[in-house]
């Protein structure tokens, strides 16, 4: 698929805090990160984030403990 073919494609910089020694994101921010694409993507198809992801009750991730 090309980038064209998305309905939206946000940028998303990496914090310089996110980030260790060796310039490797740690993972502990990638449930951070996801969650903004998420929001974002809602934002560029109209829908209200995060009253509208609530009210429809979606659950984009699922933890298991």
């Amino acid at each position: 698929m090309s980038r064209a073919d998305f309905v939206c494609v946000p940028r998303l910089r990496v914090r310089w805090a996110e980030v260790d020694m060796q310039k490797i994101v740690f993972n502990g921010h990638y449930l951070t990160y996801i969650d903004t694409a998420i929001a974002e993507y809602w934002r560029e198809i109209g829908l209200p984030y995060p009253q509208g992801y609530v009210a429809r009750q979606y659950s984009a991730m699922a933890v298991s403990m």
